[in-house]
């Protein structure tokens, strides 16, 4: 390998050893290596342009590290909540809009946008110090940052600093929140030059292999690829859990004792597991028997605690503190003496080791962390080499896939395969969405990754004990939104991914007896009871197509019928008419233009000429309640008259009330701060009630059980991450 590669360096890089210097060569074609500067010497950087390191009040955000560091803990932020930020910062002194959050992180996505963008600044704001504070809902119009950010490392191709000495850059994203732990992303502004483009074969197939509660990640298959060992947080627990590929037996829960667990990895004969287990900012290295679940510990020595570890027939590979630098270490098991076998100069961190299958190749990251550079090198038989150090400077993770070739990623979310005989880099997929930051190869085309997910679940909040938190109702592993209540059937109806396909499902006013209603292949969202609760209205993607209409199903005849065909677009809730032979509903033909229309069964269909997409009829008929496009507030519009009347002045969410005899419950969009209250007809009084502490979704609704006065909506529980299963055709590959 290193004699094919040695043709495409310029020059060598002399590495200090144990007696023998260890000789390495650079691809990027400089003549010399740069030096690392002194303590407070100014350099110059070729860098494209990234916001670097930011102060946003009491937070520290590095942008091209994706992390955030409060009072000197620091933690990893997820791709779209970096991107996110990241145009609030660009834009801090205008709004920036949902079609810009929408156009430029979610690339157009309109459907996983609109409530990714919600879901995102909510994010933020629980996670940065002073969150709801920093980011301002402007009503209507998007979001701000309402402080002016700080420089303090920008790449503009300008000068830099290096930070002072014994400024901590090291990841503990894993101590602290593991479902933060997601791939390092491309600045939004950054160079071009900086990531070659490559044309994508395609993605890849996903399914789901893990589906439990909490947080499942790095991943590390067995030799023989039947096996996969991987970390399991829930409930404030750590545990370390070996499962099939195949499902051919019952998950094994290996280590269950106190203590984060972190980088399990396989022994050579496949008996035993290596893994890092942290006790009070004490780092120990810890080997388990699978088939006996005896352990012993290994040593307490000066491990990053970033580490991954690697298992080579000579012992365990690890980082660990050499001097002002992070080296890979080997510890040989049997006399437990350690063995340096990298020389990184002061301010590098040498990382992600992983051994070639035959057991005489080492690959890994070298992190420069002032030029925060991340090199692949590739370790022959002892001798370091620097592969396309100029082309590939921001690798994040890399694993061997077969004798000769290594799977790698960078923060443009491609994966790359490299033939280290022909030096040759081919582009496989990308990794958008997925947590590359630690995976593990399984067979050939196969992979497993980790996922981050969002998980829904339908809540109840008692409106006479407003001093109790909201109850949970149903609870899956999937998300379950948009719940409906039927008054006269004491049912609710809701929409459930639990098949990986929207469906609508019911159940008893209080959870049980869940049941299927209506699959689908194809997208639904917002159904609603008709009147008699003999049928379900709600909209639904038409045959594949971004063509959304109104459709009702009966329950009693199990028909679907569809209300509308036309070539307008059908959004929000659909409400019926007291009498259940009308509905009204938004609709537009441009996203823009929206109107809120009543459509009957025979496909007639009238225009109230109201800018809204959502609406509701008061009891008996005669006036809509809707929330205007145009103007804030909540505000009622006469049938037949045409009168207009302003009810409630503040910037209600869309659909968050639901009217009962002479009330209206709602919620309000202040800062996301979900504020439920009531507006009395009689004396026309708004009145808070309380601030509900968990998270509504973008566009959800509320729904009202009259006779246990409580309110039903669906709440966001947490972020978690599962991992899935990747099938590819390598052969795809240019």
């Amino acid at each position: 390998m290193v004699s094919c590669l040695k043709g495409r360096y310029d020059s060598a890089i002399q590495y200090p050893g144990s007696g023998n210097d260890a000789k390495g060569m650079m691809l990027s074609g400089r003549n010399t290596v740069d030096p690392v500067p002194n303590v407070g010497e100014t350099i110059k950087t070729d860098a494209g342009p990234n916001l670097g390191l930011v102060q946003l009040g009491n937070n520290i955000v590095d942008f091209d590290r994706q992390t955030l560091r409060i009072n000197d803990v620091e933690q990893n932020l997820r791709t779209k909540a970096i991107r996110v930020l990241e145009l609030l910062v660009v834009e801090a002194n205008r709004v920036v809009n949902r079609a810009e959050f929408i156009e430029k992180v979610w690339e157009f996505n309109e459907f996983t946008g609109e409530r990714g963008v919600t879901d995102t600044i909510w994010e933020l704001r629980q996670t940065l110090d002073q969150g709801k504070i920093l980011l301002e809902t402007i009503p209507k119009k998007g979001y701000r940052l309402t402080i002016e950010p700080i420089f303090l490392r920008q790449q503009l191709k300008t000068e830099i600093t290096k930070p002072l000495e014994g400024t901590s850059y090291r990841k503990r994203a894993w101590l602290l929140l593991p479902a933060f732990l997601v791939i390092f992303v491309i600045a939004y502004f950054q160079s071009k030059d900086d990531q070659p483009a490559v044309a994508v074969v395609s993605k890849p197939n996903q399914t789901s292999f893990t589906n439990r509660p909490g947080v499942e990640l790095m991943p590390n298959a067995s030799p023989n690829g039947k096996l996969v060992c991987y970390i399991w947080l829930y409930k404030n627990e750590s545990k370390i859990v070996v499962r099939s590929i195949d499902g051919s037996r019952d998950d094994q829960v290996v280590v269950s004792t106190p203590g984060n667990k972190a980088s399990p990895v396989w022994s050579p004969d496949g008996d035993r597991l290596a893994y890092l287990e942290v006790q009070q900012r004490d780092i120990y290295l810890w080997i388990v028997n699978v088939v006996s679940g005896q352990s012993r510990k290994l040593t307490t020595s000066t491990i990053h605690e970033g580490s991954r570890l690697a298992w080579s027939r000579d012992g365990l590979i690890y980082t660990a503190r050499v001097d002002a630098s992070w080296a890979l270490i080997a510890l040989n098991l049997n006399t437990l003496m350690e063995k340096q076998l990298t020389w990184p100069e002061s301010g590098q961190i040498d990382s992600k080791a992983t051994i070639s299958p035959e057991q005489s190749r080492i690959a890994f990251i070298r992190t420069n962390i002032e030029k925060r550079h991340r090199n692949l090198i590739i370790l022959d038989n002892g001798e370091p080499a620097f592969f396309n150090e100029g082309e590939f400077n921001q690798v994040l993770d890399v694993i061997w896939l077969n004798n000769y070739q290594l799977l790698f990623n960078t923060n443009d979310q491609v994966i790359r395969r490299l033939d280290t005989e022909t030096g040759d880099v081919q582009p496989l997929f990308e990794s958008v969405d997925l947590d590359f930051n630690d995976f593990t190869v399984l067979t050939h085309g196969r992979l497993l990754a980790g996922r981050a997910v969002l998980r829904k679940h339908i809540e109840a909040q008692a409106l006479d004990h407003l001093d109790q938190p909201p109850s949970v109702l149903i609870e899956s592993l999937a998300d379950d939104i948009s719940p409906n209540y039927s008054i006269l059937a004491e049912k609710l109806v809701f929409v459930s991914f639990r098949s990986g396909t929207p469906e609508l499902w019911t159940s008893n006013y209080d959870g049980s007896n869940l049941s299927l209603l209506v699959h689908s292949n194809h997208l639904m969202w917002k159904p609603t009871w008709s009147p008699d609760a003999h049928e379900v209205a709600y909209i639904q993607a038409i045959d594949n197509r971004h063509d959304y209409q109104v459709v009702s199903f009966d329950l009693n005849s199990e028909i679907e019928t569809q209300w509308t065909d036309d070539e307008y677009l059908y959004a929000g809730v659909p409400a019926w008419a007291p009498d259940g032979e009308s509905i009204i509903v938004g609709r537009t033909s441009s996203h823009s233009d929206w109107s809120l229309v009543r459509v009957w069964r025979n496909h007639e269909i009238e225009d109230l000429e109201i800018n809204s997409f959502y609406g509701q009829f008061s009891e008996g008929g005669s006036s809509i309640y809707s929330v205007p496009l145009d103007r804030p507030g909540l505000w009622r519009f006469g049938v037949t008259d045409g009168s207009r009347e302003l009810l409630i002045d503040q910037p209600v969410r869309y659909t968050q009330w639901i009217r009962d005899d002479g009330q209206i419950f709602y919620m309000t969009d202040e800062s996301d701060s979900n504020t439920l209250g009531v507006f009395n007809f009689d004396d026309r009084t708004t009145v808070p009630l309380k601030k509900i502490d968990s998270y509504l979704p973008v566009n959800e609704t509320l729904a009202f059980d009259r006779a246990r006065r409580r309110l039903i909506f669906s709440t966001v529980e947490t972020l978690e991450r599962d991992l899935v299963l990747l099938t590819y055709d390598q052969d795809q590959a240019p």
